[in-house]
């Protein structure tokens, strides 16, 4: 249980989005999720997180969420060591929700978002591209990909949505290819969500309750009794969108007791194509 805490595993996968540009055939995204840095014993499994995801030589890397428990703080021991994360397009984040301080009790409202300015400026010294409901388009050759990010998305009366999809989706530009960063992957059914062309889902958030199994080339998970999209890939659901494809990272941090039983923290490798 505690020997696969930081027995990182790489997961490689082909995605087929039948419209890419051409430009961006073979496009490379290393995703990664759910640091939760407050928990982490030492640097060093960071430093090695950092060093599997550089060694993929990833054309972009996104992370979607939680880096750290409670506070911005607990990120500062491995600002340094976060820097180092290398792809030829950037790192580009969302938050999670343990990223905007709401589970700590704070002394005041001006002390958390005190906290919450600190996280944005802390990306910012990372030289991450934080989409906080906004996004961006990658151009090459006049094709174009456009990476968008949405604020944390909750239906939970206690944890508060900071999600504006109109937002995050406002100003596309035609004849481009779009990637949407949200940490939780129930985002995919959301109403707000459902009239837009977005190809590819990219989040984190349920750790696969860092516990289940697998048998036979599927996993299982008492997770799926919790999360109705738990881990891994999801094809469209062509009843309510023909071209929509969600993958779900199982994380590389850990919550609660520090174990990972039959689940291990993972590294995931995108690997974009038009072919089947």
């Amino acid at each position: 249980m505690t020997l696969w805490v930081y027995d990182f595993e790489i997961v490689e996968l082909k995605i087929q989005i039948k419209e890419l540009p051409q430009a961006f055939e073979g496009y490379r995204i290393a995703h990664i999720s759910d640091l939760h840095l407050g928990r982490w014993h030492s640097d060093k499994p960071l430093r090695d997180v950092v060093e599997m995801v550089n060694s993929l030589e990833p054309d972009l890397i996104a992370f979607t969420g939680d880096l750290v428990n409670y506070a911005t703080s607990e990120a500062s021991p491995y600002k340094k060591i976060l820097s180092r994360l290398k792809a030829n397009d950037g790192v580009y984040a969302v938050l999670g929700n343990h990223d905007y301080g709401d589970y700590l009790r704070w002394p005041s409202d001006e002390a958390k978002q005190e906290n919450i300015k600190a996280m944005f400026m802390l990306m910012n010294d990372l030289g991450w591209t934080l989409l906080e409901n906004r996004n961006m388009s990658l151009y090459r050759d006049g094709d174009c990909l456009t990476i968008a990010g949405t604020g944390h998305y909750s239906t939970k009366a206690y944890i508060p949505n900071r999600a504006d999809f109109e937002q995050t989706l406002l100003g596309l530009p035609d004849s481009c290819s779009l990637i949407l960063l949200t940490h939780t992957p129930e985002a995919l059914d959301s109403n707000g969500l459902m009239d837009h062309k977005i190809d590819l889902i990219l989040s984190g958030h349920t750790h696969a309750l860092q516990l289940g199994f697998h048998l036979v080339g599927k996993a299982y998970s008492p997770a799926a009794m919790v999360y109705k999209y738990w881990g891994g890939f999801y094809e469209p659901d062509e009843s309510n969108c023909e071209c929509r494809y969600l993958y779900v990272n199982r994380g590389l941090g850990h919550i609660a007791f520090p174990m990972r039983l039959g689940m291990k923290p993972e590294i995931t490798l995108l690997t974009l194509t038009r072919e089947k």
